[in-house]
């Protein structure tokens, strides 16, 4: 048999099975975070959304031309910025972030 560890949800917010995230569907309801490497905010999302087991998209806008102009045209004039489903959301705290991401699920038959 093999020992397998599984970290508690002490968070309160639903957790996602991260094997489940690889189908097509899926896929084109990922969660990008727009960023750079120097944002403490940013830092402060990619930590929580790792530690929450929210599957995401990282796109630097300082590394890459094209997440720059996605950005832009998102309305993107401070980091972070998230999309998911079709909506924006300025800026970090776990609190809000998690209202917006919460209410921009759809669920699947």
């Amino acid at each position: 048999a093999d020992e397998v560890k599984i970290k508690p949800n002490l968070s309160g917010y639903q957790m996602i099975d991260n094997h489940k995230v690889s189908t097509h569907k899926t896929q084109a309801k990922t969660l990008v975070m727009y960023c750079t490497h120097w944002s403490d905010a940013c830092e402060q999302a990619r930590r929580f959304l790792t530690q929450s087991a929210i599957a995401f998209k990282e796109r630097n806008i300082e590394k890459s031309r094209s997440a720059k102009a996605a950005f832009k045209k998102l309305g993107g004039n401070n980091v972070p910025l998230f999309a998911y489903n079709g909506q924006t959301h300025k800026g970090f705290k776990p609190d809000n972030f998690m209202r917006f991401y919460q209410s921009h699920q759809t669920t699947q038959p």
